[in-house]
């Protein structure tokens, strides 16, 4: 026999934009952002020189490989220093999570940009003299700057509108009614409301866009404060207004700059955006725009990395939670953010308790169990679960949930009782094949017999649809032909007529007796009569005429007083069909 090779290589090169899983990872904070395992395995591969074929296949986009026992081929996508999206063929990398190979490779990354920036700055210190502006403003005259400015407000749109933000931010801290306070005193009548007039309407919206315009421009000449000064003022000052045509239309157009700021800015911990989007958070609640406010929610997690915004985000949040009277939107998202930001030893305590939380919903624990398995956090995911539980212990999706957890920690024991437990609260024959992912050949048939002997006196169609699935599934045909007659359902006996007849052939006729003397003991009139006839359509379809008629004689022989059971009308029907 032939010797393996020493690697394998997995040449899993799928970059198509869509299928790249999608992350926000600063290379500056990686140590803050990864886990502590996968870090400390990407840091080895790196440092024993696993990282091979580095290379920028094109603008943003880069190529390594990670060689170990299998060959790993990694890609990234990169915007500035934050990783926008990578591709992995590692397990966790197909599950779209940050994985050790991910991480060596953004190690090599990060080492590579820190000395082509370190060649940069020493090139530029032997090549350019020391300009400093504060040293030459003064040198200049001040018409000459005037001038300047004008000139170039005249030629350049954005530095014009940049100039407009700026001035207005400076008029807003001197006069505290501002700039867009006088604008508004035009289209308020005597009482001080907005006059409701269409045409006015559509002349505050355009003005109110030209103020989002020049804090765009801010944004983008990197003048973040002045930005969200005036986005944080400008926000108060919408959500003021009681017309919707005016503030749900702006307040989603703030969203959207903060959003596409977001995907373009480094993430830091106390920067003006983050405490900007607390404020923007409480803003929306106090109004219940409930999309809004999950959109916000999402991206105040960008800053879930640093311990000090977390600190911040429980803040928030807990004071939003607590506040009367009891809000008008879903709660689920906001105690999810909020656990997800908790300290671990935080997490340990009875934070729902402290909330004085109305009872959530199952989504709630399933959503926040889901985020806790995909990062690794099964003690918690226990905790979570053993929660929910409490409060919904017919809850599937926790019971699935809590078979995956068992099967992830190495806890065999329990999840036949689970599976079990499962089947039993759904009826659903996908659970019995979602439990066959999980248990062992053995535990599966002490499934199976528990099942069947739970469900031996059930009476509902499901029950006698699970019944009949399992005695399939083990070949007891028998066992299968007495729960369609004790059934009495045309459906079963349609399901399963083909098995019967293939396992059973002599007794098929006797089953068939059978069904229908049960039937007609318990039915009279046209439902009678409607079953004989479906009768009559599987057996054409078995190709089967004669044991119709055989089933024929025996109920005119039977019941020779309900002749209308069998009349030429049925007879007729058969012929045709």
């Amino acid at each position: 026999m032939a010797s393996m090779p020493e690697f394998i290589d997995v040449n899993l090169r799928f970059y198509s934009g869509p299928s790249m899983a999608k992350t926000k990872i600063q290379l500056k904070h990686l140590e803050r952002q990864i886990h502590e395992g996968t870090l400390l395995t990407g840091e080895q591969y790196y440092q024993e020189g696993r990282v091979e074929q580095f290379r920028e296949l094109e603008k943003g986009l880069w190529q390594a490989r990670v060689r170990l026992e299998l060959n790993y081929e990694i890609e990234v996508l990169m915007r500035g220093d934050q990783v926008q999206a990578f591709t992995c063929p590692c397990s966790r990398g197909m599950k779209q999570l940050p994985c050790p190979h991910l991480i060596a490779v953004l190690l090599m990354m990060r080492n590579f940009r820190d000395q082509q920036r370190e060649a940069k700055r020493l090139q530029k210190e032997a090549s350019l003299p020391a300009l400093q502006i504060r040293t030459l403003l003064p040198l200049i005259p001040e018409t000459e700057i005037q001038a300047f400015v004008k000139d170039w407000a005249s030629e350049d749109p954005i530095f014009a509108q940049a100039l407009k933000a700026r001035f207005f931010a400076k008029m807003r801290t001197t006069n505290p009614t501002g700039y867009l306070d006088l604008l508004l005193h035009a289209y308020q009548d005597a009482d001080g409301n907005i006059v409701s007039e269409a045409r006015h309407i559509q002349e505050l919206l355009s003005i109110f866009r030209q103020v989002l315009a020049q804090v765009r421009s801010l944004l983008k000449l990197n003048q973040e404060e002045t930005a969200y000064s005036i986005l944080h003022h400008f926000t108060g000052l919408t959500a003021s207004l009681d017309i919707d045509r005016i503030s749900g239309p702006i307040l989603f157009d703030i969203i959207d700059i903060s959003e596409e700021h977001g995907d373009s800015a480094e993430i830091q911990p106390d920067d003006q955006r983050f405490h900007f989007l607390t404020f923007l958070l409480e803003t929306l609640i106090k109004l219940s725009i409930e999309e809004a406010v999950h959109r916000t929610l999402l991206q105040i997690q960008s800053y879930c990395g640093f311990p000090e915004s977390r600190r911040h985000i429980c803040q928030v949040i807990r004071k939003i939670l607590l506040q009367e009277p009891v809000l008008e939107i879903d709660l689920d998202p906001l105690a999810l953010v909020y656990y997800q930001n908790l300290t671990d030893q935080e997490r340990k305590t009875d934070w729902l308790e402290e909330l004085h939380l109305p009872r959530m919903a199952p989504s709630f624990y399933e959503r926040l169990v889901t985020t806790l398995l995909e990062t690794g956090d099964f003690e918690g995911a226990r905790r979570i679960l053993e929660t929910g539980r409490r409060v919904y212990p017919e809850s599937a999706e926790l019971i699935r949930q809590q078979i995956q957890l068992h099967w992830e920690l190495h806890e065999p024991d329990d999840l036949p009782r689970l599976a079990e437990q499962l089947v039993l609260n759904t009826l659903s024959g996908q659970d019995i094949l979602f439990a066959e992912r999980y248990l062992a050949p053995s535990q599966l048939i002490q499934m199976n017999a528990f099942l069947i002997r739970q469900l031996a006196d059930g009476q509902t169609f499901d029950q006698h649809r699970i019944a009949c699935l399992l005695f399939a599934r083990a070949k007891s045909w028998k066992d299968l032909a007495h729960r369609v007659i004790q059934s009495g359902s045309i459906r079963l006996l349609d399901t399963y007529a083909d098995d019967l007849q293939a396992h059973l052939s002599i007794d098929y006729q006797i089953i068939m007796t059978r069904f229908l003397d049960d039937y007609l003991d318990r039915h009279v009139g046209p439902q009678a009569k409607q079953v004989i006839q479906r009768i009559s359509v599987v057996l054409d379809r078995q190709q089967l005429p004669d044991m119709f008629g055989e089933l024929a004689r025996h109920i005119q022989n039977r019941y020779p007083h309900r002749p209308q059971l069998l009349d030429n009308q049925d007879y007729s029907m058969h012929s045709r069909l």
